[in-house]
């Protein structure tokens, strides 16, 4: 089979690695039947690894402005079986699919009717719709349901388009089901974990550091909130650091409110292509996020001993945290002083309890290895070429 995955950026960060363990784990267990293509219109060919290098026969540029014609010719040119979509539905798929007749996969990396969030932030980054947004149509957009109205139609045209939907946890596919109204069996819904790297030598010697490794996007990510708990855990817990990595547009506005906060021990370190040696350092990693798809800090930290903490906002983050208290701790209802309660009292367990926590997350993320999620995406494969 000849399969090609579509990222708007490659190589670039957590679900093009997880392309890479999908290709890397199935050419391993079959080296014969398959060859994997890549097609972006943002090709980073400065960071592009040998490790990414050797699992794809041939990494393609598109433009967005001919996205339809170009993907079409190189579909046809390199004999595509299979277009696997990354988080976005193309432009005229639909026509693609019909006059190529290759199948196609959308894997929905995002929280289900996660575009809501978006809809919503849009309405308020230009400084009329937020005057708008102030004098009522919030209680259009939000109250009224019409950004959740906007995002299920998005949904169902996504879930129409393709012959299979990945998602990325089996909650996640009931909800999807119950929504649509789509019966819970229907196989054309899959459920796929991200994979996680199996860290061979993992640090348990940590240092008194808590970890944020993200994007500064106040909307999804909402920093604020960690900048709040840590003023209130800051005095409880002198010794410790917070260590922020990452960008984005927020990032200035997250170190201003650091600054008239007056935090102490904060240090932002920007963004890292590779993050193992903060991994190998930090005791526990915080995630405040308002809508998680999956995660992938999380995973990242269990797999090198890192004590997770995040509030329980979507069916993943609680799949990938439970059970709470043995392999990380979910913080219910955004609640911020819960959530620096759970960050002191970790602070003075004793060593014994904390060596287990950071064995239980380790043992917890083999669980999503790449061997385990490449035989899954396997299967699927092997499925539509029946």
């Amino acid at each position: 089979m000849n399969i090609a995955f579509v990222h708007t950026v490659f190589p670039g960060g957590g679900a093009e690695r997880v392309t890479r363990d999908i290709a890397s784990g199935i050419l391993k267990a079959a080296p014969e039947g398959y060859s994997f293509f890549v097609y972006t219109p943002m090709f980073r060919e400065d960071i592009l690894t040998e490790e990414y290098s050797r699992c794809f026969k041939g990494i393609s540029q598109y433009s967005y402005k001919n996205e339809e014609k170009e993907i079409e010719e190189l579909v046809r040119r390199d004999k595509i079986d299979v277009i696997v979509q990354i988080a976005r539905r193309l432009k005229g798929i639909e026509g693609i699919r019909q006059r190529t007749g290759c199948k196609v996969i959308l894997a929905n990396h995002g929280e289900p009717f996660h575009l809501r969030y978006e809809i919503l932030h849009r309405r308020q980054k230009n400084p009329w719709r937020r005057f708008l947004w102030k004098m009522g149509l919030r209680y259009v957009y939000e109250d009224l349901g019409y950004a959740m109205r906007r995002s299920v139609k998005s949904c169902l045209k996504d879930y129409l388009s393709c012959d299979v939907y990945t998602v990325l946890c089996e909650d996640y596919k009931t909800r999807i089901c119950k929504v649509l109204g789509i019966p819970a069996e229907d196989s054309h819904i899959v459920a796929i974990n991200n994979s996680e790297t199996i860290v061979e030598d993992v640090c348990y010697d940590k240092e008194k550091i808590v970890l944020f490794s993200g994007r500064f996007e106040q909307f999804s990510k909402r920093v604020d909130r960690l900048m709040r708990i840590w003023g209130k855990v800051q005095d409880r817990m002198p010794e410790w650091r917070l260590v922020l990595a990452g960008d984005g547009y927020d990032l200035q506005m997250i170190k201003d409110m650091a600054v008239e906060m007056n935090l102490k021990n904060v240090e932002f370190v920007g963004f890292q292509d590779d993050m193992t040696p903060f991994y190998r350092k930090a005791s526990i990693l915080c995630l405040t996020s308002q809508t998680e798809g999956w995660g992938l800090c999380l995973t990242e930290a269990q797999a090198n001993g890192v004590i997770p903490v995040a509030f329980a906002s979507t069916e993943a983050v609680r799949y990938i945290l439970s059970p709470s208290g043995t392999n990380g701790f979910l913080i219910e209802n955004f609640d911020e002083d819960a959530f620096a309660a759970v960050l002191v009292s970790l602070a003075a367990e004793d060593d014994e309890y904390i060596m287990q926590l950071r064995r239980n997350v380790v043992a917890k993320a083999k669980t999503y290895s790449p061997d385990v999620i490449s035989g899954q995406w396997k299967a699927v494969f092997d499925r539509l070429n029946d």
